[in-house]
């Protein structure tokens, strides 16, 4: 399909703290590995929650209740939203787990060695009803292909609302990055396993463009690095020169190493629904929107020499592929 929205942008390429060096205006990483505009159909074929016509589709789904659907933005109403469709999320039952996945077994994906990084970037809308009695465990974007427990998991995207000692009053949430908070991953504990902006977002018919930069430092320890941009400006809201631990106030520590929990997972991804609020709320509910996913990899030691991808841009329809 070619493109009616936006495109061609790439304001907030390499800006920032921090940002590295910038791919030319109107291009993508050159290690990307999956680039996902979910242009090929709308509605709820494995074609089209997959995105089977772009150059590596998404190889695997778990899906089965009708809660993933691919839509067209224009008639959504999305607002800032630079791509021509988005997966939209709608909870139709608590504990529903739907997901597009990448297993180590598809090699899609392959497991970093030292010296390199991953990329991965998204745009999202939060649109969890106020008063759901939600809380953490909606861990949507995983490096794994399982749960999120003392076993599975080598990092998992949290949309946070209403969690102690974080105050996120109605109409605001946070968006974690999160590890196992055991010994084998993050030996200092609480409250260094989780990195979040300093500020609450705004939840809504608002876009955000987050991405996350693993950096393989050992072959079993790691960096994280995580920035936030208005999607309405593509300018960059928060890095991680001003993020902060779970408590809210300790400052983010640029040097700080967590161990993976087994090196399969470094090949692995899914993103999609987990969960919901509580057994009450009122079902069918409008979970949230995902677009312009994009996973790249590259060399690097030091942050400031990473490939950020950056805003949406139209060639990421027509990428060739790795």
């Amino acid at each position: 399909m070619s493109p009616r929205i936006g495109g061609g942008v790439s304001i907030g390429y390499g800006t920032g703290v921090g940002g590295g060096p910038a791919p030319a205006a109107g291009s993508i990483p050159l290690g990307a590995e999956l680039v996902t505009p979910w242009d090929t159909a709308l509605g709820q074929t494995d074609a089209a929650l997959l995105d089977t016509d772009a150059a590596v589709p998404w190889p695997t789904s778990a899906y089965g209740g009708g809660t993933l659907e691919i839509v067209d933005a224009t008639a959504e109403g999305l607002n800032d939203w630079p791509m021509n469709n988005a997966m939209k999320v709608e909870l139709d039952q608590h504990l529903r787990n739907d997901k597009v996945r990448v297993l180590t077994s598809d090699g899609v994906l392959t497991e970093l060695n030292a010296g390199e990084y991953r990329g991965y970037r998204w745009y999202f809308q939060y649109r969890m009803p106020d008063g759901a009695d939600y809380r953490d465990s909606q861990h949507v974007v995983e490096q794994n292909d399982g749960g999120y427990s003392p076993t599975e998991a080598n990092w998992v995207w949290i949309t946070a609302y209403d969690n102690s000692p974080i105050s996120t009053p109605d109409g605001t949430w946070r968006g974690w990055w999160a590890c196992q908070n055991i010994a084998q991953i993050n030996p200092d504990g609480w409250p260094y396993w989780t990195i979040m902006p300093p500020s609450n977002l705004t939840k809504g018919n608002v876009t955000y463009r987050f991405e996350l930069i693993h950096m393989q430092v050992t072959s079993t320890d790691y960096k994280i690095f995580y920035r936030i941009s208005d999607a309405s400006t593509e300018a960059i809201l928060h890095d991680h020169d001003d993020m902060v631990y779970r408590d809210g106030s300790t400052a983010f520590d640029p040097t700080r190493t967590y161990g993976v929990q087994t090196r399969a997972e470094l090949a692995q991804l899914q993103v999609g629904s987990n969960e919901g609020p509580s057994a009450s709320a009122t079902y069918p509910l409008l979970w949230g929107y995902y677009g312009g996913f994009m996973v790249w990899r590259g060399v690097a030691s030091d942050i400031a020499d990473v490939d950020w991808a950056g805003a949406f841009d139209a060639s990421e329809y027509t990428w060739g592929g790795p």
